[in-house]
């Protein structure tokens, strides 16, 4: 219609036929725009893909016995998130079409519950250790299924860490895009030489890292963990750990990053009610505490306890009162 106005208008192409031949040709033209093999899918490779990811999970269900679980990395929020890496929505939902007895992680509603404990492991599987082994087995998962899509390095760190902390090697995909370790024989190894008790998600490897995501090792006065640290809330803030392996008579490193505080403030450190330090902290600094190893519990929980009389309001829209921003910590042997 608007074609046929401007025609009319400016007198362009009088004679009918030549109008015509002109939209023919812009037709033509559209078609072959929107027509290109581009857009034809590419169903051989398709149907490669798919048998190889058929044959794949079926071999893993062979493995494992009838409702075993599955944990899915990397983390993955539902629904709609958006790409990670070469790693789109949905596509973690691929396992459950190509079984039919297990269980797999990908697809719990995020900002519910259960994802907040997904993402919260997810954060420490950054720093793959005994630690997150445990936690899996004790959360009742019997594999690690990796899809290198959701990596940057395609999860060569992540496949060399696994590795070397289980010294088995992962049954890969013929296209190499998936792994998957088998967990399930560590079971009574990782219950018998570290912990028993349902706790043991407060079990802390020495020389690993806590970071400010890790949820379940802040018992007491603290925010929510933000991008870079957690605010401590009140006077009062706690960390609680289960330290492995334990040995007494050896002394012991503590590290705290501390990434800021609201103004000067007095910082008094003690492990399991025994005072350990007493310092005043500005902005940006490290605590270190050397300590015996007798002074910590044994297969069972350990405090760290922050006393932090001078805690305020930062004098902001926010009415919290806080003191100093936690980053990370650590525990070395000396």
């Amino acid at each position: 219609i608007i074609l046929n106005k401007i025609f009319n208008t400016y007198q362009l192409f009088n004679k009918k036929v030549y109008r015509n031949i002109f939209l023919l040709a812009l037709l033509l033209i559209g078609i072959f725009d929107q027509t290109s093999s581009d857009f034809i899918p590419q169903y051989s490779k398709i149907t490669k893909e798919v048998q190889q990811d058929k044959k794949f999970f079926a071999t893993i269900q062979k493995m494992q016995s009838v409702n075993a679980q599955i944990y899915q990395m990397p983390y993955f929020p539902f629904p709609e998130n958006g790409k990670i890496h070469k790693l789109s929505d949905y596509e973690l939902f691929k396992p459950y079409l190509w079984t039919q007895t297990l269980k797999w992680s990908y697809g719990v509603m995020k900002g519910r519950r259960n994802d907040r404990w997904h993402q919260a492991l997810g954060g420490i599987s950054n720093t793959i250790n005994h630690h997150f082994i445990m936690i899996l087995i004790n959360s009742g998962f019997n594999g690690i299924c990796i899809d290198r899509f959701g990596y940057k390095d395609c999860a060569t760190l992540v496949e060399k860490k696994l590795t070397k902390l289980l010294s088995i090697k992962p049954l890969k995909s013929k296209n190499n895009r998936y792994l998957f370790y088998n967990i399930a024989p560590f079971e009574k190894v990782y219950r018998n030489n570290f912990y028993k008790n349902r706790n043991c998600i407060y079990l802390y490897h020495f020389g690993d890292t806590i970071t400010h995501e890790n949820n379940w090792y802040f018992k007491f006065g603290w925010s929510h963990g933000e991008p870079t640290h957690r605010w401590s809330i009140g006077n009062k803030s706690i960390i609680q750990f289960i330290p492995y392996p334990l040995k007494n008579e050896t002394q012991y490193t503590l590290s705290i990053d501390i990434k800021m505080t609201i103004g000067l403030q007095r910082v008094i450190v003690s492990i399991n009610n025994k005072k350990m330090e007493e310092l005043n902290i500005l902005n940006v600094d490290t605590i270190n505490i050397s300590f015996s190893g007798n002074i910590l519990n044994k297969n069972d929980i350990n405090y760290i306890t922050f006393d932090l009389p001078d805690a305020k309001q930062p004098g902001t829209v926010d009415k919290r009162v806080l003191a100093i921003a936690f980053g990370e910590m650590r525990i070395r042997q000396k």
